[in-house]
């Protein structure tokens, strides 16, 4: 039976392999988006804490220095009686310098101190916030965030305001810390980039190990598969690497599996031809004995015919001897006939 060698191409693990690190890019892209977007919305919250505590902090501070009430006065801020411009201008300027943060002090609409420049490069006072703001923080004593330009500066803040109070609880201006939304963007930018990238290194070496793998698993699994074809074409003597069959993998199980099935073969096959060599023995040896059979048939066919013969010139034999026995019988007849002729 002629068995024709068909060429084949296809490597099944790459194919996997392909396909796991597929999955792992579409994966870490996935997750890379997400988080840079739960990243985006955790830092921003991070943001505005941040500046929640930085306002609280200069409220806290600037309320406890000095007591009194707050008073601007001739573009003086006082607190008390006690001229605050500079001092509370140098705590600011300190706290910035530690956390890179704007602060500011407005009274009534006006930014008074503040740490803040405007596109002079000069001290960002003067300027006027937006009735809006006002109404909420001032009238209404709330809260205010928002991302937005504040008047005077040159770019987007994250921006925090806080009501400004007296003791009796009156609120006569606003207390502010902002954060350029320029820095926030480069910092979650680059955090992103860095996610990106790890993800990337890992995407590499995850997809460059699975090749060698799949290389290595597959030049493997093609040797026993070349071998399992030498096997159909009658090479019941196969050459398996013993490093396949060592592994505890399937690469291990198949490779002892076609070790296992060309031994199982080779035995079969040595049955089969010692089987078949008694048997050519066996036939010769009955051959034999049936000739042997035919040639005492043929001696005892002969001895019957001479028997046969022989019993034949017997009874030929006792028929003359019974011939002559009568001849004799007459002749003594006759003889005593004469000898009574005699008398």
């Amino acid at each position: 039976m002629n068995l024709e060698k068909r060429e084949r191409k296809g490597k099944l693990i790459q194919k996997l392999i392909f396909a796991a690190v597929a999955a792992i890019i579409v994966v870490a892209t996935s997750l890379t988006v997400i988080s840079g977007i739960e990243i985006d919305k955790t830092y921003k919250s991070m943001v505005k804490e941040e500046l929640l505590v930085a306002v609280e902090q200069l409220d806290s501070e600037m309320n406890n220095v000095w007591d009194g009430s707050w008073d601007f006065k001739e573009g003086i801020v006082y607190k008390g009686e006690e001229d605050v411009m500079e001092e509370y201008e140098s705590i600011m300027d300190k706290l910035k310098a530690k956390t890179d943060i704007e602060y500011s002090i407005f009274y009534g609409k006006e930014r008074v101190i503040t740490t803040m420049k405007d596109s002079a490069g000069k001290k960002a006072t003067g300027y006027n916030i937006s009735d809006a703001v006002y109404g909420t923080v001032v009238t209404n004593k709330q809260e205010y965030f928002t991302i937005t330009t504040p008047a005077g500066a040159t770019e987007p803040y994250y921006c925090y305001y806080i009501p400004l109070k007296n003791s009796d609880g009156s609120a006569v201006g606003m207390v502010f810390a902002g954060r350029r939304s320029t820095e926030v963007g480069d910092t979650l930018r680059r955090i992103i980039l860095q996610m990106a990238f790890i993800s990337l290194v890992i995407t590499i070496v995850i997809s460059t190990f699975g090749i060698v793998i799949a290389n290595k698993s597959s030049g493997k699994m093609r040797a026993i598969a070349d071998e399992l074809g030498n096997l159909s074409r009658g090479e019941h003597k196969l050459n398996i690497d013993q490093s396949s069959i060592d592994k505890n993998d399937e690469i291990g199980l198949l490779a002892d599996g076609t070790k296992t099935i060309s031994e199982k073969l080779s035995e079969v096959i040595t049955t089969t031809m010692d089987m078949s060599n008694q048997l050519k023995q066996s036939g010769s040896e009955l051959a034999d004995s049936a000739s042997q059979a035919s040639t005492a048939s043929n001696q005892v066919s002969q001895a019957v015919d001479e028997i046969s013969r022989g019993a034949v010139s017997q009874a030929d034999s006792v028929e003359t001897a019974a011939g002559n026995t009568q001849d004799i019988g007459n002749d003594i007849d006759e003889v005593s006939d004469n000898v009574r002729a005699f008398l």
